[in-house]
């Protein structure tokens, strides 16, 4: 059973590298969640109720009202909600239930990612998303699980683990990587453009943010064609940019 991933590779040093595209807006607060954003978020399955929990529940209520509106648009057809829920895993507790397409909670150590077979999101709580935090800010826990939702619209699109299997000439794995990283910046460009009603993220928390997909782009001499290949970091921001800029019908198909 297939499924993509972010891997977080933590003995990795932080890259001392800044994106050098500009991207319009103004500086704000590091913190990405507005003070009255309503508590109102879907359920997660697994959570601790804490802190990291809250910051991913919200990111994808918001991201979850944003393709009700865009996927129409962009599609002319209705946006369809992940049956499967979203999972958070503690992979720390060796007695943590499994998410969908893994056969054991440690599986999903330093991962986030979408399953298709069950149409459902899962990340690792106690060794991803708070190193990205720590690492990159709130902005970048937002961004990768906007990647991952990408990968669920691609779903609904037709881009299905079938689909690429029939055409993998027509479906390389690094061009759906760049297509979920191009959907991700379309999100968060309506998110500073002030569209959002939970989300606040600002032009220095954006900057750091996409550090964490320079972080983790292919390292040099990756094949296009490997399966597991995600892109350069110039391959990651340019696609990011390229959704930030134009929107979620500039995703390359």
């Amino acid at each position: 059973m297939r499924h993509r991933s972010i891997a977080l590779i933590v003995a990795i040093a932080l890259l001392a590298v800044g994106c050098t595209a500009e991207i319009p807006g103004r500086p704000r607060a590091a913190k990405v969640v507005k003070k009255e954003a309503s508590t109102e978020t879907i359920q997660v399955r697994g959570s601790d109720n804490g802190a990291i929990d809250k910051l991913a529940a919200t990111a994808l209520t918001d991201i979850d009202e944003f393709w009700t509106q865009s996927f129409q648009q962009t599609f002319n057809k209705p946006w369809k909600k992940l049956s499967g829920g979203y999972y958070s895993v503690d992979t720390a507790d060796a007695t943590a239930k499994p998410p969908p397409c893994t056969q054991k909670a440690a599986d999903v150590e330093g991962n986030a990612f979408y399953c298709p077979a069950a149409d459902a999101i899962a990340w690792d709580r106690a060794s991803l998303l708070p190193v990205l935090q720590d690492r990159f800010g709130e902005a970048a826990v937002v961004v990768v699980l906007a990647h991952e939702i990408g990968h669920a619209v691609q779903n609904r699109m037709g881009i299905t683990p079938e689909a690429e299997r029939r055409e993998p000439e027509k479906y390389p794995t690094i061009l759906t990587e760049a297509q979920a990283d191009c959907f991700a910046g379309a999100f968060v460009r309506n998110v500073t453009d002030g569209k959002s009603q939970r989300l606040d993220i600002g032009t220095d928390a954006l900057d750091k943010a996409l550090g964490a997909l320079i972080t983790f782009r292919d390292p040099v001499g990756t094949s296009p064609e490997d399966e597991q290949a995600h892109g350069s970091a110039f391959d990651r921001v340019a696609a990011f940019q390229d959704g930030y800029e134009q929107g979620t019908n500039s995703a390359p198909r």
